[in-house]
């Protein structure tokens, strides 16, 4: 069951009047994290859908370096999927969901599912689902990483890859949550910014050099603001203090840490994230957490 809006996805969203980095009431930037990706859908999955969908069959793509969990293996063999209650935390639309499903299978008990803070990515899931009538089933929710709809200790595996961690103003009550939902002996691996991307500018070229520009303790989120001053969208620097205390908060063991260097095309460039500056510096952090 999917509860999206029924609204016609935007091209884009507007140009902001203000971008920049400014503090920002914490619900103004939770509510940013809906309104600026239902804004955005369109044009990220447009420039970003087929590559994050994997190669071939498709695959789970873990980071903007283009690493892939058929190589990875940071879920275990896809064996060890069969049968599991696995949540994609941060779906979009479902493209690391389609995978898993395949790996899930029809064995008894597993199921997968997609939650997603907007609707108009779940939105193109759905559409994706509908012109793949044999692929295995999943569910997409739209719901806020705050609150998931599920029962306590309802899921085995959380995957979230790509997202949710940099759009949230605080980890722990995320991970509080997760580690709710977590079954004894889960686990959740999540790819998020590295902690050290801040501190340099995105394009080594047009800043002349990666020269650090911000301090690594400051924790001030980037911030669009439109033409009404609404927020439009936020995203959040969080230290690897911050991501350890949250952890332990949750009661989520780090089990796994890993800085992945680029693969592939070293002529491909996702948002910030270039060969060019991944060589000097890390911009992608993969981390497993388990439930204690």
């Amino acid at each position: 069951m999917t509860q999206a809006s029924s609204a016609p996805p935007p091209e884009s969203g507007p140009a902001p009047a203000w971008a920049g980095r400014r503090t920002v009431d914490p619900a103004d930037g939770r509510s940013a994290a809906r309104l600026g990706w239902d804004a955005d859908a369109a044009r990220y999955q447009r420039e970003h859908g087929d590559y994050l969908a994997g190669p071939g069959e498709g695959d789970l793509v873990w980071s903007p370096e283009g690493w892939l969990e058929s190589e990875l293996a940071l879920l275990g063999s896809p064996l060890d999927l069969g049968g599991k209650r696995v949540l994609d935390l941060g779906c979009g639309a479902g493209q690391a969901a389609r995978w898993i499903a395949r790996q899930v299978g029809a064995t008894p008990g597993g199921w997968v599912a997609g939650v997603d803070v907007s609707g108009q990515q779940l939105r193109h899931g759905l559409e994706w689902s509908s012109a793949h009538p044999r692929h295995p089933r999943f569910m997409m929710l739209q719901a806020d990483a705050y609150d998931l709809p599920f029962a306590d200790a309802s899921v085995d595996v959380i995957v979230s890859a790509f997202g949710v961690m940099a759009f949230v103003p605080d980890l722990a009550p995320v991970l509080c949550e997760a580690a709710r939902v977590l079954s004894p002996g889960g686990y959740m691996t999540v790819s998020l910014p590295h902690p050290v991307r801040w501190m340099f500018p995105d394009d080594p070229v047009a800043a002349e050099g990666m020269t650090v520009a911000t301090s690594y303790f400051d924790r001030t989120p980037y911030v669009e603001v439109g033409a009404d001053g609404r927020v439009m969208y936020a995203e959040y620097h969080h230290t690897l203090q911050d991501l350890v205390s949250a952890c332990a908060a949750a009661g989520l063991a780090i089990a796994r840490l890993w800085e992945p260097q680029w693969r592939g095309d070293r002529s491909r460039i996702f948002g910030g994230w270039s060969a060019e500056t991944v060589d000097l510096v890390p911009k992608t952090l993969i981390v497993r957490l388990e439930k204690r």
